[in-house]
């Protein structure tokens, strides 16, 4: 879990080695690109949360604003 923990940058494609991992929170962070499709090669991943983290696709600034 790493919501609103300052993550900068890109998420590594390196993270589909986490082959145990059920659950990724990467909400209000302030990712620059694309989640690496190697996500979907986790096979226990159940839940993503990645709401206000990717900076191109916020829709609304002030909501997310407002969620941390």
């Amino acid at each position: 879990m790493l919501p609103n923990n300052g993550l900068v940058g890109s998420l590594q494609p390196s993270i589909g080695y986490l082959t145990a991992l059920r659950i990724l929170d990467l909400s209000a962070n302030n990712l620059t690109s694309s989640l690496p499709s190697s996500l979907s090669t986790i096979p226990f991943l159940s839940t993503l949360y990645a709401s206000c983290s990717l900076r191109r696709r916020r829709q609304n600034a002030r909501e997310c604003a407002s969620e941390s």
